[in-house]
């Protein structure tokens, strides 16, 4: 039913998962977080799998100094995990803006630069305060079996500063920082999409460490999800928040993002190595070598090539309550698996309405 439900049952020719105790899950539709989360509460609904942004924080604090056992439903219901996705800062490479003017981000050294400005644990203890994890790189640690990645660039203010004289770029006596010609390096467009208050103060805490730390000028702009994404696909940006969420156990569901050809490939990130080296891998009939090229690959597009600086990896917070629902996995790509999942019913005395 358009917009209000939908329902889900077992194919009925499938021979695993006849005896499963939940044989049918209707999926319910809300206008908004806040009404879903209020939906929970009164127990219409069993596992709500997005919590409003609004209350994530209170209820993960909450249940950090909380059990399974707390008498409290949305304490004990709440459960935060790292999850399969990357919170990051975007770059246009292309050589010119949408307006044509030249991009300094073109410059890998300039990229860099900024990367090595940004101050990472303060900007995620700024924004967040569910123990988004660091990170260097764009695939999550220990996300992937046999595949770990090591390195990216750290928050060090001396290194951003030589990374951009040797793109050019010094400061005057007045502490502008100019190239050669004597131009100022440009104001710094900021864009992200005003869909939560989390974008907003992330690209916030940017802006201020940017100025700060490299005494550049930067402007925010927020745009609704709508006119973010068109200008995102058509190179009509700067420097841009966004986040990545892998679909597939593999490497390639990080990496294909830095194909010229990829669709996903916003930035319009092109480079000929990284190109050939991509097809080489996928060539690669010996998965341990494979995954080893591909960990090669992503240091060196984090160390070097910087098209988007990885922020953190993500936490997702969903609701379930542990004495009525049991056989909840913890997949790091957010899977479950139906067949495994039992209701318990009656719900303890202490909890009941």
């Amino acid at each position: 039913r358009y917009r209000r439900d939908l329902r889900l049952v077992r194919h009925p020719h499938r021979k695993d998962g006849a005896d499963a105790p939940i044989q049918s899950v209707l999926v319910r539709s809300y206008p908004d977080p806040t009404t879903a989360l209020l939906a929970y509460r009164s127990g219409e609904v069993d596992w709500l799998t997005g919590v409003s942004a609004d209350m994530r924080r209170e209820l993960v604090e909450a249940r950090r100094v909380s059990d399974e056992q707390d008498p409290d439903l949305l304490t004990r219901s709440t459960h935060a995990k790292l999850a399969y996705g990357t919170e990051y800062v975007g770059f246009n490479c292309r050589p010119t803006l949408g307006d044509g003017r030249p991009n300094p981000f073109h410059d890998a050294g300039v990229r860099r630069a900024f990367a090595a400005a940004t101050d990472k644990q303060t900007l995620v203890d700024m924004v967040s305060g569910l123990g988004d994890r660091v990170t260097g790189m764009f695939t999550p640690a220990g996300s992937i079996e046999h595949y770990n990645p090591q390195g990216g660039i750290n928050f060090d203010i001396a290194r951003a500063k030589e990374e951009l004289a040797a793109a050019g770029w010094t400061y005057d006596s007045d502490g502008r920082l100019i190239n050669g010609e004597g131009d100022t390096f440009p104001v710094v467009d900021l864009m992200y999409s005003t869909y939560s208050p989390r974008y907003q103060r992330l690209c916030t805490g940017l802006r201020d460490q940017w100025i700060r730390n490299l005494g550049v000028d930067v402007h925010l702009k927020g745009q609704d999800s709508k006119f973010f994404g068109a200008d995102l696909r058509e190179g009509n940006f700067m420097v841009a928040r966004g986040g990545w969420y892998g679909d597939w156990g593999d490497p390639t569901t990080w990496l294909n993002m830095f194909r010229g050809d990829d669709g996903n490939n916003d930035r319009g990130f092109k480079h000929p190595d990284i190109e050939t080296r991509l097809n080489e891998a996928k060539m690669m009939a010996d998965q341990q070598a494979r995954l080893q090229s591909m960990a090669r690959i992503e240091e060196d597009l984090f160390q070097e090539h910087l098209p988007l600086i990885p922020i953190c990896q993500l936490v997702d917070v969903s609701m379930y309550d542990p004495w009525k629902l049991q056989g909840m996995t913890k997949h790091p790509r957010l899977v479950q698996y139906v067949a495994d999942i039992t209701m318990v019913s009656p719900a303890p005395e202490s909890d009941a309405p």
